[in-house]
């Protein structure tokens, strides 16, 4: 899998816009309260805006704790202002893209967050962000260019023999440097400084912590990338022991102040999936019976009291019961409402279960599923194989992650479409990897209905070097005969994939 893909999918790559903002007092980043409700981002653009600026809505990609990504369009009115209402448990971390606004803002239950965007009589912006988080507007413009600066800029490391030890010591210090180079960006207020911090160590928990074997065989790529393939000695990396991720308590993970971390929910994910830790799963199991059977990778992750970080990991887990549309059962319900002291995760799951069995009673079958074999061709004909399959017919193929927040996103917001063209010639084609885990896979695509390839990392990696892509979600659309007509890196939008479909009747 691919690193640029990972970083893509994390949403926090923003670009800085000149502009005039207003100060605000640096305060110590508060603990996020557990509490379950609905928050409010508001505001109002106004003044002299630019044509090349104006708008008709803002593009918004929202991170919750306990849900999955969602992308959401608000409108804005004629007179300006705009407003977007959501539930949220402690904080949501919300990207915004458009003309006028792009950066992050965090908003909190039973709270409103207030943006202002403001035009002088020379076109000059103003901007002003005011909640309880005390962020400058400097600070939601510039924290996802923070992100990238500080980690994507690394000169790229050939030495593929460190041993475990050696690699252990080296993860903490690249930690330690690369919060310490927080320091040199004097602009973004305390806040937004250890608001990166909680962000960066849930991203290398993934990218370094739970890597040493993967990053050991990347260097050893590296190295020898000039040398083909087939000549290249066999290299096979030590294997770690549960020892090695003793680590992990350097991290410390029982900071609830983590939740700030839009990369939380994927950082956790990736330690339920790793083989060495073998934290079980809670199906099947009581809270208490998996409190004991999960005591030793607790322990190792947390050290002596798991506190927050295991509410957070059970609750997860149900989560992503949930995001499999498997409602929770009674027996579940009753041992929810007896485990947690702090009711507000009890309720947020509660809250989830019920969408989910409303949703499932709203189904009318009519999300037809083809789990296709991978067809037995090469590499190099390999989309053009599965494109064949479906000749006479619009081709729309999505290449997503079932950990790919933004695909699922998207995938939701394409409901109306594949409803609209459900008995016309269009088919919709999803292309994954192995990057998602396939019992993970197979319980998910249920829930999208259409056609479905599950690739090997070769015919993957060869069709991405074929149509010139690296993130995803991407999008090709071919026409009737199996000629590519469209291409989109990351989601178009309903109208624009509407627009290219019907082109091709």
């Amino acid at each position: 899998m691919k690193t640029t893909i990972r970083i893509s999918c994390l949403c926090l790559l923003l670009c800085i816009n000149t502009v005039i903002v207003y100060s605000q007092t640096d305060n110590a980043l508060p603990a996020p309260r557990f509490k379950y409700g609905i928050a409010t981002l508001s505001g109002k653009i106004t003044g002299n805006v630019p044509d090349s600026m104006k708008t008709v809505s803002l593009d918004l990609l929202l991170n919750r704790p306990f849900f999955d990504y969602a992308i959401n369009q608000i409108p804005v009115q004629e007179d300006g202002t705009f407003t977007f209402t959501t539930p949220v448990f402690a904080v949501g971390s919300c990207v915004i893209r458009s003309s006028v606004f792009e950066g992050n803002v965090y908003i909190i239950p039973e709270e409103e967050t207030k943006l202002e965007i403001n035009f002088d009589k020379n076109g000059a912006k103003h901007i002003k962000i005011s909640n309880s988080l005390n962020l400058t507007a400097y600070d939601a413009m510039n924290i996802g260019l923070v992100f990238r600066d500080i980690l994507s800029n690394n000169p790229a490391n050939d030495n593929y023999r460190m041993t475990i030890e050696e690699y252990s010591k080296y993860v903490i210090d690249y930690t330690k440097d690369a919060i310490a180079k927080l320091d040199s960006y004097t602009e973004l207020s305390a806040n937004a400084k250890q608001i990166l911090s909680y962000e960066m160590k849930a991203f290398l928990l993934h990218m370094l912590y739970l890597g040493y074997e993967e990053n050991m065989q990347m260097r050893y790529n590296y190295k020898y990338r000039d040398q083909p393939k087939d000549e290249r000695k066999d290299f096979v990396p030590q294997k770690t022991s549960v020892e090695y991720y003793s680590i992990l308590s350097h991290l410390d993970f029982n900071d609830s102040r983590y939740l700030y971390a839009s990369y939380l929910q994927i950082a956790i994910g990736e330690l339920l999936k790793n083989k060495v830790l073998n934290i079980p799963s809670i199906e099947g199991l009581t809270i208490d019976e998996w409190l004991v059977k999960a005591k030793e990778p607790l322990h190792i992750i947390t050290g002596a009291n798991p506190g927050f970080f295991c509410n957070v990991l059970i609750a997860s887990m149900y989560a992503a019961q949930l995001d499999a549309m498997k409602p929770l059962s009674e027996i579940q319900k009753k041992d929810i409402d007896t485990y947690f002291t702090d009711k507000s995760f009890a309720e947020v799951l509660f809250s989830r279960n019920e969408e989910i069995v409303s949703m499932l009673n709203s189904q009318t079958g009519s999300k037809k599923l083809v789990k296709n074999e991978t067809p037995a061709v090469a590499k190099d004909a390999m989309m053009d194989a599965i494109v064949a399959k479906y000749k006479g017919k619009v081709v729309v193929v999505d290449f997503w992650a079932t950990w790919c927040g933004p695909c699922l996103a998207a995938m939701k917001r394409t409901e109306s479409i594949k409803s609209e063209y459900a008995d016309k010639d269009v088919v919709f084609v999803y292309i994954t990897n192995p990057s998602s885990v396939r019992k993970t896979w197979e319980e998910k695509i249920p829930q999208i209905g259409g056609e479905h390839f599950y690739l090997t990392d070769e015919a993957w990696d060869y069709i991405l070097e074929q149509f010139d892509f690296e993130g995803i979600p991407t999008y090709l659309i071919f026409d009737k005969e199996g000629k590519l007509k469209r291409k989109s890196v990351s989601f178009m939008g309903v109208e624009k994939m509407r627009e290219w479909i019907e082109e091709l009747f």
